[in-house]
C-alpha cells in the first residue's frame, strides 16, 4: 500500500515553490490571454502583495479573501502566494455568489481583507457595511474604485519587492497555509483548512498513486501503449514510472522531475474561485508545468482548442461533460483539423466523464 513517507513531515508547499523560483527563475510559472509570466516575476510580485498586506494591518493567520476572473490570475497568484509568505491565509470567493451569501463567507472565515475584480463592486457596495473586513481593495481601474475602498495598483505601486519581513516568526509546518469552501450544493458554504505540511502530503500521496497506476498499465500493455505520448516522456528518459515512484517516495527531488516534466505545459480550465482552481495549480507546479487559464468569462471550447495548440499543452483539466460535450461538438464542427497532439492526460474535477465522451474524446 503506497503512503506519504515521513521525511515530507516537515517540508511544506511553500518550500518547494521557493526552490523553483531559485532554480528555474526564468521558467514560466503562468500563462494566460497571451500573457506569460515567469517564476521571478512572480514571486516579485508576491512580495510586494505580502508587503502590502503587512501595511494594511494583516496579523499572523488572519484571513484574507480574493474575488477575480482568470484574467487576473497574476494578481490572485500574487496574493496568495504573498499570503503564504508571511503566514497569512487566502481564501476565495465565489464571483457568483450575491448579496446573504458573500456577507456568509466573508464573515464565516472572518476575513480581514477582501479584494474584488472591479467588476464586482456592483455586488459589494450594497452589502459593505455588512461585512467584517477592515478594507475592501478593488483590482481594476481607479476610477471604478468607490470612495471607502482601496485601489490595488495604486497601493502595489508604492511596494517594493523585497522579501517580506513580518513582526513574527515564519510559517510552521502545523499553520493554516490555506481556506478553502465547498460549493455549498448540501447546505452552506463550509470552509477547509489546510496546513503547510498537509497540503503537500497530499499531492505526494496522490502524484505516488497514479505513477504507481501508470506503471501497472505499462507493465500490463508493454507495447501497446509504449507510445503513447504520456509514456513516452518516461521512456525516452529511460525511467519506468514504479522508478518515479520509488524515488518519491523517499525525496521530492525537484532535479529528477524536472529532468522529466520540466517545460510541460498544463492548462486548468476551471475557475480560479472553486477548489479545482488553485487546487489542481498546486501540484503541477510541483511537477514543475507551466500552468495556463482560459480568460473567457464562460466556457469557451474555442479558447480551450486554441491554447492546446498553439502552447503545446500536454495536460487538460475540465469539469466533466459539461465541458467536454462542447469541446467534442466544436471539434466536430470544425471544417479544419486542429494539432492536439501535445496532449498527453484529460483530468476531469467535480464529475466523472461518460464512457461515449472518454472515446469522443480519444
Amino acid at each position: 500500500m503506497l503512503g506519504v513517507p515521513t521525511v515530507y513531515k516537515e517540508r511544506t508547499v511553500l518550500d518547494v515553490i521557493n526552490e523553483i523560483v531559485r532554480k528555474h527563475p526564468d521558467d514560466v510559472a503562468i500563462g494566460y490571454g497571451g500573457r506569460k509570466v515567469t517564476w521571478s516575476m512572480l514571486n516579485e510580485e508576491a512580495n510586494r502583495a505580502a508587503n502590502l498586506l503587512l501595511r494594511l494591518g494583516v496579523g499572523r493567520q488572519d484571513k484574507v479573501m480574493v474575488s477575480v476572473y482568470t484574467d487576473k490570475a497574476l494578481e490572485y497568484w500574487s496574493i496568495w502566494l504573498g499570503a503564504f509568505k508571511i503566514a497569512v491565509v487566502p481564501s476565495f470567493l465565489n464571483y457568483r455568489y450575491v448579496g446573504d451569501e458573500i456577507v456568509y463567507v466573508v464573515n464565516n472565515a472572518d476575513t480581514k481583507i477582501l479584494f474584488i475584480q472591479d467588476d464586482l463592486v456592483p455586488k459589494i457596495m450594497p452589502i459593505r457595511d455588512k461585512l467584517s473586513v477592515k478594507h475592501v481593495v478593488v483590482i481594476g481601474d481607479r476610477e471604478k474604485t468607490p470612495e471607502g475602498f482601496l485601489n490595488y495598483y495604486e497601493l502595489m505601486k508604492e511596494m517594493n519587492a523585497n522579501e517580506p519581513k513580518p513582526p513574527w516568526e515564519p510559517p510552521k509546518e502545523n499553520d493554516i497555509l490555506a481556506l478553502v469552501h465547498t460549493t455549498g450544493t448540501t447546505g452552506k458554504p463550509k470552509g477547509v483548512m489546510f496546513t503547510y505540511s498537509d497540503l503537500l502530503r497530499e499531492y505526494i500521496s496522490g502524484f505516488l498513486t497514479v505513477f504507481y497506476n501508470l506503471g501497472q498499465i505499462l507493465e500490463r500493455y508493454g507495447n501497446r501503449v509504449r507510445d503513447l505520448n504520456i509514456f513516452r516522456k518516461f521512456i525516452s528518459k529511460g525511467i519506468h514510472p514504479y522508478y518515479f515512484v520509488n524515488k518519491l517516495n523517499f525525496d521530492f527531488d525537484l532535479d529528477f522531475i524536472y529532468s522529466i516534466f520540466g517545460g510541460d505545459k498544463f492548462l486548468n480550465a476551471t475557475p480560479l474561485i472553486s477548489a479545482a482552481g488553485p487546487g489542481m495549480t498546486f501540484p503541477f507546479w510541483l511537477l514543475q508545468h507551466s500552468v495556463y487559464y482560459p480568460v473567457s468569462r464562460s466556457f469557451n471550447p474555442a479558447e480551450i482548442v486554441d491554447i492546446i495548440e498553439h502552447e503545446g499543452i500536454s495536460q487538460l483539466i475540465i469539469v466533466g461533460n459539461s465541458m467536454a460535450l462542447p469541446i467534442v461538438d466544436y471539434l466536430k464542427k470544425e471544417s479544419r483539423k486542429h494539432d492536439l497532439s501535445s496532449l498527453s492526460a484529460i483530468y476531469s474535477t467535480g464529475m466523472m466523464f461518460s464512457s461515449h465522451l472518454k472515446k469522443a474524446l480519444l
